[in-house]
């Protein structure tokens, strides 16, 4: 009796070891650098999935619309020199273009009106003082407008020859 009582610490003692050992093996198969995960049962999968490194989160990408509009706010400092080209631009190089276009091509009162009115945005938005936020965009929609007129009324001057 007094040989199994013995005995018995060190047979425990054996299978300790043996268990750290095969413990120790599974940390280095699996690249646990703490060694504190222990045997990998197979239950455990279900409870704690494995990661899928192919996996990832798209990044998150402002549109052009975005960044055209944050441009548009990083100009504030400018504003006097988009408020002065803005108006030497509209008022001495489009306005009149567009003008001698809608003359020369049958004076069409729509597009006396529509000139008028592209005109008349840039002009208000930057006498009101408005931010460069709202100027610059308005700006080149009164732009896109008066290419339009003038494109327009070219084209209809073509096709009534």
């Amino acid at each position: 009796m007094i040989l199994i009582i013995t005995a018995l610490p060190v047979i425990a003692f054996y299978d300790l070891t043996i268990i750290s050992r095969r413990a120790n093996l599974d940390h280095r198969i699996m690249n646990d650098p703490t060694g504190i995960l222990c045997l990998k049962l197979p239950f455990m999968q279900t409870i704690h999935p494995s990661y899928n490194p192919a996996y990832s989160r798209a990044a998150n990408k402002e549109s052009l619309v975005t960044r055209f509009f944050t441009w548009c706010e990083g100009q504030e400092q400018y504003r006097f020199g988009w408020l002065a080209a803005i108006i030497t631009i509209h008022g001495c190089v489009l306005t009149p273009l567009t003008v001698l276009t809608l003359v020369s091509t049958g004076n069409n009162i729509t597009f006396w009106g529509i000139a008028i009115g592209a005109m008349a945005m840039a002009l208000i938005t930057n006498l009101a003082a408005m931010p460069t936020k709202v100027t610059i965009p308005v700006f080149l929609l009164s732009v896109l407008i008066d290419i339009a007129v003038i494109v327009s009324c070219i084209v209809i001057a073509f096709t009534n020859v």
